[in-house]
């Protein structure tokens, strides 16, 4: 934990750590992930597809992804984009879902 000095007052217990912009990425907001080559969530596959996300916190997203005809699901912890083993960008327009 850091100790912040703001306008003379110490913050104890405030952290700069990576977190999701909740303003960028909220419920409903069109997505594309992609995992990496060399990582598949959950042993299954490899992700490279179009999303919508249904719940979003600062430190993780739940997307909602088309795969083979059926809806799936991922939890996408802020440490998977940290430590490069996904991606995620927001979309102005969705073509596939």
């Amino acid at each position: 934990m850091s100790d912040f000095n703001l306008k003379g007052r110490e913050l104890k217990g405030i952290v700069s750590k990576p977190q999701f912009d909740t303003d960028t990425y909220f419920p409903g907001k069109c997505v594309y992930i992609k995992t990496k080559e060399e990582y598949v969530y959950n042993g299954a596959r490899h992700i490279n597809s179009e999303g919508m996300i249904i719940n979003s916190t600062p430190l993780s997203l739940e997307v909602q992804y088309i795969y083979k005809g059926c809806v799936e699901q991922i939890t996408i912890p802020i440490e998977f984009i940290v430590k490069d083993k996904l991606s995620i960008e927001p979309l102005l327009r969705v073509g596939s879902l």
